[in-house]
């Protein structure tokens, strides 16, 4: 196995471990029960499949209109900000509805951050897992893996700690899923709306950050550690949120 294989299958371990890592720091600062996490879960499950059947259907067109009638620069903040909303509609959106529903989802913060973690660590072990089993069947020789080797081979010498891009997007990944989905539901039990909008805009923003570095082809022009730095103040945003939570919760 070449060392680009190697640091490859402990990328996909290190989102493994993220996932594991979240779920356990939660557990040990709140002791939520474990059903919280599946809750979350199922959350992003119910929320993710229908928002990418969607995606898939309008992004291009709306991106290719979007690209006819506005001058690129605009046009890349405008298709961003357009893909971070349409992620937001679903994820936020079936967080609301299920709070507006059950309300016990936000009675505390324990099971509204168990929640939220549970719906970040949920994605972070299936994209983990999933590029596990790719990168195994690469080392294997896996006729039509090919491309996806040389890929990898080309990002090992372009740059610089490559191993650890995945594992570090999945940690601003978790917080923004935590925050978010806690600030939302928080906000329905004790009807304080501004949490809502605070969630929603943390998770818009994630998303669409992401959305920007996509539609400009950033992750082709320019270094991947400069992409995961422009994510970063949306990192920073929920952890001050979560931070702001824990004390709150602290100090009840």
């Amino acid at each position: 196995m070449t060392a680009s294989m190697a640091g490859a299958l402990v990328s996909a371990l290190g989102m493994v471990m993220v996932a594991v890592a979240a779920v356990a720091v939660v557990r040990r600062m709140y002791r939520p029960a474990y059903r919280w996490f599946w809750v979350g879960a199922a959350l992003w499950t119910v929320a993710v499949v229908p928002k990418l059947i969607v995606g898939a259907l309008i992004t291009v067109p709306m991106l290719t209109r979007l690209n006819s009638l506005l001058p690129f620069q605009v046009y890349v903040v405008a298709g961003g900000v357009c893909m971070g909303v349409l992620s937001a509609v679903f994820e936020m959106g079936v967080t609301i509805g299920a709070g507006l529903i059950w309300r016990r989802l936000g009675r505390d913060v324990p099971v509204a951050v168990g929640i939220g973690a549970g719906a970040g660590a949920f994605e972070a072990l299936l994209l983990g897992l999933a590029a596990l089993c790719a990168m195994v069947a690469v080392s294997m020789g896996v006729h039509g893996t090919e491309e996806v080797g040389a890929q990898i081979s080309t990002l090992a010498e372009s740059t610089p700690l490559f191993w650890l891009i995945a594992p570090t997007e999945r940690v601003t990944a978790v917080l923004a899923h935590t925050a978010s989905r806690a600030l939302v539901l928080l906000s329905i039990g004790g009807r304080r709306w501004w949490m809502a909008a605070a969630g929603v805009a943390i998770f818009t923003a994630l998303d669409g950050i992401a959305g920007v570095v996509q539609v400009s082809d950033a992750m082709n022009r320019m270094s991947l550690w400069l992409v995961e730095l422009s994510l970063a103040p949306a990192g920073v945003a929920a952890l001050a949120a979560l931070v702001w939570l824990h004390r709150r919760e602290r100090g009840a």
